[in-house]
């Protein structure tokens, strides 16, 4: 599977059944005025990165920092006199890291240029585990699903009840697109909003 970057917010799955040919569709603006003829839905109604796991992201776990940091692999961080412990750490002080003292393996401590370059991949660092793991288990089984209950619903005449396992794949597929969108569930921000006022 190749490293999904661009990231919907309307899942293809979706888009594709206003497409008028392949991935083509018709763009309007909010008066319903066509402003563009055939928009390809592959690179619009996204975002590079969107769902990505970054650098100062307060849920990321041991595998996923060693992977934003595996840049600063054998390094140490001094921070306001001390030595920071952890990824975990290094993970909270980013926000700060101008006032960091990068120091080599051979305990030289690392020039301003360099220490700058090495922020800048940790920035540039996104691990899109979370779209991965969509595609995987809802748009990689959305075309088996259709086809299912296209059979079901349409040329089967006596027994169009649809198994089980595809019913709780729809409801999945139907909350999953619920929490993508860009605002997100109501729910849900609300309950980041009191970790945040929390936590601050």
């Amino acid at each position: 599977m190749s490293e999904a970057i661009y990231h919907h917010l309307v899942p293809r799955t979706y888009l594709k059944s206003w497409c008028h040919y392949g991935y083509s569709a018709h763009a309007y603006n909010r008066e319903g005025q066509k402003i563009r003829d055939g928009v390809n839905v592959n690179n619009h109604f996204g975002y590079n990165h969107y769902h990505s796991l970054r650098v100062g992201m307060s849920y990321l776990e041991e595998e996923d920092l060693s992977q934003i940091f595996k840049e600063l692999s054998g390094f140490r961080v001094e921070y306001e006199g001390r030595y920071l412990e952890d990824l975990k750490e290094w993970n909270e002080k980013f926000y700060d890291r101008e006032n960091w003292e990068l120091i080599y393996p051979n305990g030289n401590r690392v020039p301003k240029k360099k220490k700058n370059s090495l922020f800048q991949s940790i920035e540039h660092a996104a691990l899109p585990v979370i779209e991965t793991g969509w595609a995987r288990k809802y748009e990689g089984k959305w075309n088996e699903l259709l086809r299912v209950i296209e059979q079901k619903v349409l040329v089967e005449e006596e027994d169009t009840e649809i198994p089980e396992f595809y019913k709780g794949l729809i409801m999945k597929m139907i909350v999953s697109i619920g929490w993508r969108s860009e605002r997100s569930s109501e729910v849900y921000t609300e309950v980041l909003n009191q970790i945040d006022n929390a936590v601050n």
